[in-house]
């Protein structure tokens, strides 16, 4: 099975799974750049976006600050579910103006004329108040601008028409919104500031794109307002003149809202990573680097055998000396049971004693000292209440003879019916200690 055939089917499963099966992570902006990720068993699926302005040279990715495969990157839009709205918005304020807003429209049904299937457009146009004169929609055959022969209001109130252009676009449901405002620049407004477009925009995702169209030089200082709203809201500003775009490629018409579209969908490989992990997107310019970083769960499906077996491949250089001394340890255990138990097998008999109650109990004396008496710890324990706790003890000289030493015992000790302190035994002896009587055998 090749990676293109399961690529494809990834893409389809992708596609069909309910939203809950997918765990999306939080989405984090750099510099008008963001970036929101998705989880498939072990897969992290990121789309991202950035400035048209931003010249992305190469793309690479990092998960928990480790470098990550990429396996798959796909243009905007990357799925089906990935739309995008535009409203334009005319300037049609001062009859004077009435040329400048014609070209204006023209422009706009040039925009309009090549719109994308995944692409909805709206227009509105202001001078004083704001009027929807074509509701987003993905349905614009046959629709064409067509100015009045005179223009609207004298004043133009700039700011207080683009927020409700916002509030207008906010409205409809699509993955990037932007509005492109056509204007001399000119804001009249005494209630609302330029602040308040910004912060509006930002708060509502929206890029705007600023067209100004101004008709004599000394107009041009007011097409710094749209500048201004442009670039504080990720968007692109260009100054039109005489009915062409100043700066734009020769094809700008054919794809006239790509400043939306920038980016795309990166497939990153997260095989062997599980649990909570700190995804990074690297976009390098010529100049620089942009970090994007989001959070996403990734599921663990281990068997108790699979994850055991990656514990210790992961862990297994420190696990290595342990397991070592571990097994060092269980040798020398082994080998100190094997020694003693060995010289259990091969202990030397120098001899024993016969009690003589005739029961024919011998103890044997494989220690060159042993001790007789009424207590457990006695080499030889005798449990009678006549017998001392610690009575007598026999040792065994370098010579070979063997002797019997009485230990302070209170009925003492004899040898052949001889009260004695200290005596060598000879083979066939006959010891008494207290009521117990014993032959001594080597």
């Amino acid at each position: 099975m090749n990676n293109r055939f399961l690529h494809a089917v990834l893409a389809i499963v992708l596609i069909e799974m309910p939203f809950n099966a997918i765990s999306a992570s939080k989405e984090n902006k750099t510099d008008y750049a963001s970036i929101s990720c998705l989880t498939d068993k072990q897969e992290v699926i990121c789309s991202y976006k950035h400035p048209r302005s931003m010249k992305v040279a190469t793309l690479t990715a990092t998960i928990n600050q480790k470098k990550a495969p990429i396996l798959k990157v796909k243009g905007y839009p990357a799925t089906p579910e990935d739309t995008t709205a535009i409203l334009i918005l005319l300037d049609t304020s001062d009859p004077k103006r009435m040329a400048t807003i014609k070209t204006m429209a023209a422009d706009a049904n040039s925009m309009i004329k090549n719109m994308k299937p995944h692409q909805s457009i709206g227009v509105s146009v202001f001078d004083n108040d704001y009027r929807s004169i074509l509701p987003v929609s993905k349905s614009t055959q046959g629709f064409a601008i067509n100015m009045p022969a005179a223009g609207g209001g004298q004043a133009t109130e700039l700011y207080k028409n683009i927020l409700a252009g916002i509030d207008d676009l906010k409205k409809a449901k699509a993955t990037r919104k932007g509005i492109i405002v056509l204007s001399d620049g000119k804001a009249e407004d005494t209630a609302y500031k330029i602040e308040d477009v910004i912060q509006a925009a930002k708060q509502d995702d929206i890029v705007v794109m600023g067209l100004g169209y101004a008709e004599r030089a000394s107009e041009t200082p007011h097409l710094q307002t749209l500048k201004r709203i442009a670039e504080e809201t990720g968007g692109e500003y260009h100054q039109i003149k005489s009915g062409t775009v100043t700066g734009f490629p020769d094809k700008f018409m054919e794809a006239p809202f790509s400043f939306l579209e920038t980016g795309g969908q990166v497939t990153i490989n997260a095989q062997g990573i599980y649990g909570d992990a700190n995804v990074s997107l690297h976009l390098k310019t010529s100049e620089s680097t942009i970090i994007l970083e989001s959070k996403s769960a990734i599921p663990d499906t281990r068997s108790n055998t699979e994850k055991l077996r990656d514990y210790v491949i992961k862990w297994w250089m420190y696990l290595l000396p342990g397991l070592a001394a571990l097994l060092f340890a269980i040798y020398m255990a082994v080998t100190r049971i094997r020694n003693k138990a060995g010289a259990r097998k091969h202990k030397v008999v120098y001899g024993h004693l016969e009690e003589l109650d005739g029961s024919g109990t011998k103890h044997q004396i494989t220690n060159s000292a042993v001790r007789i008496g009424r207590s457990p710890d006695n080499d030889v324990c005798l449990k009678n209440d006549s017998i001392s706790g610690h009575h007598a003890e026999i040792y065994r000289s370098k010579d070979g003879s063997f002797h019997i030493v009485d230990l302070s015992s209170t009925n003492g000790v004899l040898v052949n019916d001889v009260k004695v302190d200290r005596i060598e035994l000879m083979p066939g002896d006959m010891i008494e200690l207290g009521e117990v009587r014993l032959r001594f055998m080597c």
